[in-house]
Order: C-alpha cells, then structure tokens, then sequence
C-alpha cells in the first residue's frame, strides 16, 4: 500500500509490452517506470529476438509487405537507426550486411561501454 492507503496498481498510467513481451508499469503522475517484467530473458526465441532477431526478421517482413502490397520485393534495402535503432543498425552491418543495401547509424561516436 502506498502512503496515501491505495494501491501502487492505482498509480499505474500505462503498461506495456515491448516487442520482446516485456511488460512496463508506468507512473501517472511522474511517467517513472515503476516494473519491468524480466520474464521474458526465460524465453529463448523471445530473448533472442530482443537481443539481435529483430533486425534480421524486420528485413524479411519488409521484404514480404513490398511484395504482398506492389508484387515486388524493394530494389534496395536500407537500416536507419538512431539511439537504440543505432545499436540496431551496428547490428545490421555486423551481422546481416547481406541484407541491406545500406546501413546509417546517426550517432555513431555513442560510448555504450561508459554512457553512465
């Protein structure tokens, strides 16, 4: 119970999923994350698409839409990203490059090692 005798439940504005399933509770008055539901690291297929799929299956739904709405796949394939798309688009190049056409990351200098 809170101070006030309700519910932190009653504090929640918004919850969530990510693509990966995992569930945020968010605060109404503050936008604060108050949970996070870290269930989903014991999913195999769903860690692994938080964690590097995602970009590869993108390409390939991408790819199924063009044809599907203008009966060809795209003559050329791009990966743009900035913030966590930007670690997305590193990802790309790295591991997918055969994919895309062209990959831009717009913060490339980003320290992930000492961002704090």
């Amino acid at each position: 119970m809170a101070a006030n005798g309700a519910s932190v439940l009653a504090a929640v504005d918004v919850t969530d999923t990510d693509r990966a399933g995992q569930t945020r509770s968010y605060c109404k008055a503050t936008g604060n994350i108050l949970a996070v539901d870290t269930s989903v690291a014991l999913k195999q297929e769903a860690l692994m698409n938080f964690a590097q799929w995602q970009v590869k299956k993108t390409s390939y739904v991408a790819k199924w839409l063009s044809q599907k709405m203008y009966g060809s796949k795209p003559k050329f394939m791009y990966f743009a990203g900035g913030s966590q798309g930007e670690h997305e688009a590193f990802d790309a190049a790295q591991r997918y490059l055969e994919d895309y056409d062209g990959v831009i990351a717009h913060y490339p200098a980003y320290n992930v090692i000492n961002s704090g």
